[in-house]
């Protein structure tokens, strides 16, 4: 069963300081609002397919915002499609290099992947965020955390 970091569904638009959903109408009057809240919805009690559903038709019109593939991913990650979730993670740290909570689920990813060097680099990736936040910043306990996720997925693939 996975669990849902807090970050990513406890606060009113997934948490983590993320912005809220996209306000784009979609094809016949879909709101790319009322999708994401139906994907958070879902995540929150782990219905998976739903969310990824929702989330995908918000990719749609969004294609390039951080925080629906990030929440993608998660929904790819609770159906166990790991190659989909990380390409879903990898779009949202490309389009929010500060989003720390999609460097730590893109980090255990590869680590679950098997791709350690790729691990090594979102790891290192954390590390420098933190070193600029210098532990005094909004997320210097996000990236603490972050870093402890992505350096146990590294070493439990290692043992």
């Amino acid at each position: 069963m996975l669990v849902l970091p807090i970050s990513a569904v406890g606060a009113q638009y997934g948490g983590g300081g993320m912005t809220p959903p996209p306000t784009i109408d979609m094809p016949q009057g879909i709101d790319a609002g009322l999708e994401y809240r139906k994907g958070i919805q879902a995540l929150k009690v782990q219905r998976f397919a739903e969310a990824k559903k929702a989330f995908g038709r918000v990719l749609e019109v969004a294609p390039k915002d951080p925080n629906t593939n990030y929440l993608a991913g998660l929904a790819h990650a609770g159906l166990s499609d790991l190659k989909n979730a990380r390409k879903h993670y990898e779009r949202a740290v490309k389009y929010d290099p500060s989003m720390v909570v999609a460097h730590q689920e893109l980090g255990v990813t590869y680590a679950r992947l098997g791709q350690l060097d790729k691990a090594q680099v979102e790891l290192a990736n954390l590390n420098a965020l933190a070193t600029k936040c210098g532990g005094g910043c909004a997320k210097a306990g996000s990236l603490k955390s972050a870093i402890a996720q992505v350096t146990t997925a590294i070493a439990g693939v290692r043992r």
